[in-house]
């Protein structure tokens, strides 16, 4: 079944098109129709929306560092690049606490944090080039994790966004026991 996927999320705006920079987004031998590059929450829930209605393959792409570990998709379709959401939403530095989107790379994360004194205790062998989100689904930390713990107890709370586009919210702020 052929489909046109520019019909399907034209409406979301041109900006999001990554235009003709597909072969970035190639996994092996495949590569997406189209890749879109989202900088909201809500962007990523009516993608995400949209291709579940519509049945589109989507892959989700950070740095693209470890995506070609495991199998490769059976289809893909959509690549969406979730490195327009690159910010740090709230740092409370009394409280050693940061909330950031998950494109943003550890890289970018060091720098944000070492005026403050701060650093965030992992150092996966991806490099600083890899993103919270790609870290997060990968959890391949490196040798700190050992020091430090594992992203899992890092992580005080996550919003992520289901492919149907429903957003959900697990733990918060709150610390305990500290």
């Amino acid at each position: 079944m052929t489909r046109n996927l520019l019909e399907i999320f034209s409406h979301l705006g041109a900006e999001l098109f990554c235009g003709d920079a597909l072969l970035r987004y190639a996994l092996g031998k495949q590569t997406p129709q189209i890749a879109l590059r989202p900088k909201t929450l809500e962007e990523i829930s009516a993608i995400s929306r949209l291709a579940n209605e519509n049945r589109v393959a989507t892959v989700l792409w950070g740095a693209g560092i470890s995506l070609q570990w495991g199998n490769p998709p059976a289809s893909y379709d959509l690549a969406l690049d979730v490195t327009g959401l690159n910010q740090v939403v709230s740092h409370d530095k009394a409280n050693f606490t940061i909330t950031a989107q998950a494109g943003l790379s550890l890289g970018a994360l060091q720098e944000i944090l070492k005026p403050a004194g701060q650093f965030f205790p992992l150092n996966p062998p991806q490099g600083e080039a890899a993103t919270l989100g790609g870290l997060t689904a990968m959890n391949n930390l490196g040798p700190w994790r050992l020091t430090y713990g594992s992203l899992r107890d890092l992580i005080l709370g996550i919003k992520v966004i289901l492919p149907n586009g429903d957003r959900v919210s697990f733990g918060g702020k709150t610390m305990k026991n500290v």
